[in-house]
Formats: structure tokens, C-alpha cells, sequence
């Protein structure tokens, strides 16, 4: 029987993810000199969250194409636990440090965006896939896309303050923030790599690479 409709949509992102991947790149770099040039910068903060919640499912569907019911378990529960340590962390204070969320990122819920959530499954699968054919322990794995996914974090960190998508208490970035990633990553990472039969779509890591290139830009020509 002829596959359609979404399946259909999901073979053609796995076959073509270069296409895709290409047009990722284009996108986020577009993207980042909107936000360089001061007539365009209002109408890119406006658009984030749109833009990322877009690419971000083009970049999950492919997985359809495997259907594994396990892998949409870990994206669930990725989502819900980050989600959940996000509240958590911002009216404590206890997981990242003291820190308050702007409307960059969307509508807070329980002062959280849903979309920071999702953002934490991109980055830590983006992450994942990426060092899932090295060979070397799934342990070591998942301890390389933890150190991955902090390093992402350490390269956005400046960036997300500075247009707003959040702030920390008294300016500064604490450690604990790294560490909280680093720990968080870190455990999806082991359950990625000793649950999952793992993930055959490049498009997570290629994401992830011009998500970098977005902030990279920021870093070196917004001066931030």
C-alpha cells in the first residue's frame, strides 16, 4: 500500500536531509543577520519562536520513518522532565541558579515557555545522534554528548541574554547553570544510548550545527 500524508513527508526529510539540512544552515544565518541589522531585529525576536518550533518538528519527523514507539517515550519524557526541572529551577533557584524567563521564547507557562522544553530535546538528540557512531562505550557516548550539549549551552548562554530570552539574578552566569546541563544532558544521554535502538535521521545533529552557527554569528559580528 502507497504511504501518504505524513509518512510520505517523513521518507522525503530522511532521504533528502541533506536538501534540509542545507536549507537549515540558510535559514539560521538569514536568521542571525536579521538580528545584526537593527530595521529586521524586532520582526526576528518576534518570529523566534515560530521559527524554532517550524524547524524543530521538520527535523523530528523523519522519525516516523522508524517507527519506534521508544524513541517518542524518550522524547515525551525528555520534554516533561526538562520542562518540569525549568519550573522547578525558576522559582527556586535550586537547579540552574536564580534565573526568570522573558516572552522571547514564547508564552511562559509556570513562568517556563513549552518551547524550552522542546528546545532541550533538540539539543540533547542533536547531541546524541552525533557521537552515536563513534566507537567507543555507550557510556563514554553519552558522557561526549553531555559535554556536547553544555558547550552549546556555554556558546548560546551570552546570545539568549542579550536578546531576551531570559536573565540571571544579579547578571552573572553561575556554574551551577553547567552543571545542571551538563547532568541533565547527561542523563538523557544514558538513556538514549542503553534504551534506545538509536536514531537513523542525520537531521537532529544538523540542526543542532546551525543552531550553533546562529549563536556563533551572534558572538563574533552582534557583539554580544
Amino acid at each position: 500500500m502507497e504511504k501518504k500524508g505524513l509518512y510520505t513527508i517523513a521518507e522525503t526529510l530522511d532521504t533528502g536531509w541533506r536538501i534540509a539540512g542545507a536549507l537549515f544552515f540558510v535559514l539560521y544565518t538569514v536568521g542571525a543577520l536579521g538580528h545584526i541589522y537593527d530595521p529586521t531585529r524586532a520582526l526576528m525576536l518576534a518570529m523566534t519562536p515560530w521559527f524554532l518550533l517550524t524547524l524543530g518538528v521538520v527535523t523530528l519527523v523523519p522519525l516516523l520513518v522508524q517507527r519506534e514507539i521508544t524513541l517518542w517515550v524518550w522524547i515525551v519524557g525528555t520534554f516533561l522532565v526538562t520542562y518540569l526541572l525549568e519550573v522547578l529551577g525558576v522559582y527556586t533557584g535550586l537547579v540552574f541558579g536564580g534565573y526568570r524567563y522573558g516572552r522571547g521564547m514564547g508564552f511562559p507557562v509556570f513562568g517556563v515557555p513549552p518551547l524550552i522544553g522542546f528546545n532541550w530535546v533538540l539539543v540533547c538528540l542533536g547531541a546524541a545522534r552525533l557521537v552515536q557512531g563513534w566507537r567507543i562505550p555507550r557510556g563514554a557516548k553519552a558522557l561526549a554528548a553531555a559535554v556536547l550539549a553544555t558547550a552549546f549551552d556555554y556558546l548560546m548562554e551570552p546570545v539568549a541574554i542579550a536578546l531576551g530570552y531570559w536573565s540571571w539574578v544579579g547578571g552573572e552566569i553561575p556554574l551551577q547553570n553547567y552543571a545542571a546541563w551538563f547532568l541533565i544532558a547527561l542523563g538523557a544521554g544514558v538513556c538514549y544510548f542503553f534504551a534506545l535502538p538509536g536514531v537513523k535521521t542525520r537531521l537532529p545533529p544538523v540542526h543542532l550545527g546551525a543552531q550553533t552557527l546562529f549563536f556563533l554569528i551572534l558572538r563574533i559580528f552582534g557583539g554580544v
